[in-house]
């Protein structure tokens, strides 16, 4: 998992649409004209954090909190989060929902855990 970045220069969140018809976003561009950096969408460099997946199966990632902190205080920074495959050649491939996805359980999920300190 890597933290989603904006192209140099881009400085709006991508419009959601039809596919990138028109103003929405798509696996070539952002904003239905402007391309990504890197096709799929870019990413910081520095890894959040990797887990195996087998078969179908649920997987958890560990965000720092430095990142989810700067996304609560200032939401307009919080363009999420990509999951990116170590290997890119060949069919290799994972299916992950979205939110939009038809079930429930099967949408992403951001899970806060408080610690009270002191």
């Amino acid at each position: 998992a890597y933290e989603v970045i904006l192209p140099a220069g881009f400085t709006e969140s991508w419009p959601e649409g039809g596919g990138g018809i028109g103003t929405g976003v798509s696996w070539l561009h952002i904003d239905g004209a402007m391309p990504w950096d890197k096709p799929g969408g870019d990413y910081a460099e520095g890894l959040l954090d990797e887990q195996s997946v087998d078969g179908n199966s649920t997987v958890s990632f560990t965000l720092p909190n430095a990142l989810v902190l700067n996304w609560i205080r200032y939401p307009s920074k919080n363009h999420g989060v990509i999951i990116k495959i170590r290997d890119t050649s060949g069919d290799t491939f994972r299916l992950v929902s979205s939110r939009e996805t038809g079930t429930p359980g099967h949408r992403p999920k951001l899970w806060l855990k408080y610690l009270k300190s002191g």
